[in-house]
């Protein structure tokens, strides 16, 4: 049976180009990738949006980008300009002509650019080797630093954490028990509305730090959030434990 046209996986696609560039540790150095094409250069303007590709022909392609966007959104940016770079020299070696992928949605090719980016700028075994060892009671502070660490979004952090290690994270106001903003697809933004909910947490809900083992849709998860000072809201955590019925543990103020 035919099949349609496919896009490479960002992870495996991702880590290939690090391991040529030798990049082990973070943040990742995003001007490196002048060492590999030399033809490619990145080039800060005032643009109206983030940024984009201009292929050069012959010449190789310029990486522009916004220039008053702060570093954290320049360096998804040229992450993601980079993606379409690899799609593009990808294509042409198989059909001669630098492009993006025929067959596929606009949407679908972003998509796939942001997905890029993420892996390239997170990669999959330094952020797992970022959370290691790290006890529940300090999971919440410790994911607030990996933005920094990382040098990327809140944003772009959380999302990947939650597509890289199944994390459910979100802001939450403690006194109306409601989800403010999900880093995580809808339907399990509708779990964690569910386990705000439950009586043994949300009897909890006033402390400013909480860590505990509980039970939602039959899925065991460590529970933790802390409570930013500044905006009064709370950052929770859920995160996926592997034992099917583990103690439950008293919660820690």
């Amino acid at each position: 049976m035919p099949t349609g046209p496919s896009l490479p996986d960002t992870e495996r696609t991702s880590q290939r180009l690090l391991v040529k560039l030798d990049s082990g540790s973070v943040p990742i150095d995003v001007h490196s990738i002048a060492r590999l094409w030399t033809g490619l250069s990145i080039i800060e303007e005032d643009i109206d949006g983030p940024g984009y590709l201009l292929p050069l022909g012959s010449l190789g392609a310029e990486i522009i980008i916004r220039q008053s966007d702060p570093v954290e959104r320049k360096r998804f940016t040229i992450a993601h300009e980079l993606g379409h770079w690899v799609l593009g020299i990808t294509c042409e070696r198989k059909t001669g002509k630098f492009e993006q992928p025929a067959g596929l949605r606009h949407d679908t090719i972003e998509r796939w650019c942001d997905a890029f980016a993420a892996s390239f700028l997170v990669p999959r075994q330094l952020l797992v080797e970022y959370f290691r060892g790290i006890d529940d009671q300090l999971l919440a502070t410790h994911l607030l630093a990996a933005p920094r660490h990382f040098r990327v979004s809140e944003d772009a952090m959380f999302l990947h954490t939650y597509e890289v290690l199944r994390m459910r994270i979100a802001y939450f106001e403690p006194r109306s028990s409601k989800i403010l903003r999900a880093f995580v697809p809808d339907a399990i933004a509708a779990q964690m509305e569910r386990a705000i909910s439950l009586p043994s947490i949300r009897d909890w809900l006033h402390l400013e730090t909480f860590a505990q083992k509980i039970e939602v849709d039959s899925t065991w998860f460590t529970c933790c959030w802390n409570r930013l000072s500044r905006s009064g809201r709370s950052l929770i955590v859920l995160n996926p434990l592997s034992r099917s019925k583990p103690p439950i543990s008293r919660p820690t103020p």
